[in-house]
């Protein structure tokens, strides 16, 4: 069976570390590196063979219509239909690594992060970063309004580039490029988005991304690049399954090239669907089969448990009720940690696994004092501040901040 060529696409493409130590399973199946790799074999060979679910090339999908009579006969293998795509947690890291290019961030189109919302006299939102397994993970952020940036978010809402942001926010105190410094920040602290992201529907990212590469001569190279590993992903599908696994690990190497900052996880790079069309017109289901489906559906409500009354899911809409009624709201608000209903919030850090049991003293009052000292020059010259705050004796935390003069900290585009 291993040796089929669209069992191995499927298996490397579900698991490459384990189809790179097949081999200790087929020279020596009864030690214990071979016993290693059969175990999970075994399991992965139970899922192909016995859950429909799709995953990778394990399984796919049909579109059929309830009728009838039954007719569940597919089309031979040479019909199957598959679609690649990069996973969209390397597509995301990327572009937010492209954003960082000067050249290509100066001829994208900038937009407000699309969960920003106001409470509390501050602009709450969502962030998104990488984690070190290739999955994302999203963090609230809070930014205290400014004139300077309730104008810029203003400005973006209808999409803007970035020359023409900084530009409006001239004054004769505030050169373009300190201004163009201030925009950039929006950028990273993602206050501001570019049209690099991918989106969460439509056409997928691929072409964008390659089109707004290409048009920029500074990074046309990696346009073109990104391009060839779009075009032979297309190959890939046009092949069907059964590929060399080795233009798997080709195209890894190129992706790996293109941005090296982006840390590629092998497992989780390339995603694939499978598509399994009809012999005939069309699948059908009815007769017989529909109704012994329906009469295990409803066996299994009968013997079901409902859901416990005191779950998370149960808590977090009786709290719903009790707050907003029957209002709509946006979610990222409703979620926020300080401001809504966070789902299965720990109510402190007891819960947190390193250190619950550990006897932690009762609340005490904490005394807060500050020294300041600053320091600036006339006219054009800089403004710098350093602010020093004891906790009595859990420590002290140091700030710095600096701008082109005193009034422009507390007038335009500083935001602490």
């Amino acid at each position: 069976m291993l040796q089929r060529p669209e069992i191995r696409e499927a298996l490397w493409l579900a698991s490459p570390g384990l189809f790179d130590r097949l081999s200790d399973w087929l020279d020596a199946p009864a030690s214990e590196r071979g016993q290693a790799v059969e175990r999970p074999l075994v399991r992965y060979h139970a899922r192909m063979a016995g859950r429909a679910t799709p995953f990778g090339l394990f399984a796919g999908w049909s579109l059929g219509d309830i009728d009838d009579e039954t007719a569940l006969t597919l089309g031979p293998r040479a019909d199957y239909q598959r679609v690649s795509r990069l996973d969209m947690g390397y597509v995301g890291a990327l572009c937010r690594a492209l954003e960082q290019h000067p050249a290509l961030l100066s001829r994208l189109v900038l937009r407000p992060n699309s969960s920003l919302f106001r409470a509390l006299h501050r602009r709450r939102y969502v962030t998104v970063a990488s984690t070190p397994g290739g999955g994302r993970r999203y963090r609230f952020m809070a930014a205290h309004g400014t004139e300077a940036l309730d104008e810029t978010l203003e400005r973006a809402a209808a999409g803007a580039s970035l020359d023409a942001l900084a530009q409006a926010l001239v004054e004769p105190d505030i050169s373009h490029e300190d201004a163009r410094d201030f925009v950039r920040e929006q950028v990273q602290h993602q206050l501001l988005e570019t049209d690099l992201a991918p989106m969460l529907t439509g056409s997928g990212p691929d072409d964008a991304i390659a089109s707004t590469l290409g048009r920029c001569p500074e990074t046309a190279a990696l346009g073109a690049a990104f391009a060839a590993v779009r075009d032979e992903l297309a190959a890939l599908d046009a092949a069907g399954v059964g590929n060399d696994v080795e233009r798997y690990r080709t195209l890894a190497g190129r992706l790996s090239a293109l941005v090296p900052s982006v840390s590629i996880d092998l497992a989780r790079l390339f995603q694939v669907d499978l598509i399994k069309p009809a012999a005939g017109e069309r699948l059908r289901l009815g007769g017989p089969p529909l109704a012994e489906l329906l009469r295990a559906v409803t066996l299994l409500h009968r013997v079901a448990s409902p859901p416990a009354d005191d779950g998370p899911l149960s808590a977090f809409r009786a709290e719903f009720v009790r707050r907003y009624g029957d209002r709509q709201l946006p979610l990222a608000q409703i979620v926020d940690d300080d401001l809504g209903i966070a789902f299965e919030r720990a109510d402190s850090m007891l819960h947190m696994p390193l250190v619950k049991g550990l006897p932690f003293p009762p609340p005490r009052r904490v005394v807060v004092g500050a020294s300041a000292s600053a320091s600036w020059s006339d006219g054009s010259g800089s403004f710098t501040g350093s602010f020093a705050t004891n906790r009595s004796n859990h420590g002290c935390s140091r700030s710095r901040i600096s701008s082109a003069s005193a009034d422009t900290i507390h007038r335009r585009c500083h935001r602490h």
